[in-house]
């Protein structure tokens, strides 16, 4: 399976040996990402969400917090 290419110069050769490092670095940053209802509304609407996750001992303390969150006033995020 492994190819094997004969170069002109050694310049030639590290240069492609280079491009071929370079695509497969890249190759390992990009993750794709299933598209989701939240990231699709998300590109519609031009905003960003922020997932939260409470941890509360009680359910009268997590109706609390829920509470003082939905309070809040802002044009920029929406709850």
């Amino acid at each position: 399976g492994d190819e094997f290419l004969v170069m002109e110069s050694e310049r030639e050769a590290k240069q492609l040996s280079d491009e071929r490092l370079d695509a497969k670095r890249a190759s390992k940053l990009f993750v794709p990402q299933r598209a989701t209802l939240e990231s699709l509304l998300e590109t519609a609407e031009g905003k960003k969400v922020l997932r939260i996750v409470l941890k509360c001992d009680t359910q009268g303390s997590l109706e609390a917090l829920v509470g003082a969150l939905k309070q809040i006033e802002s044009k920029k995020v929406v709850l």
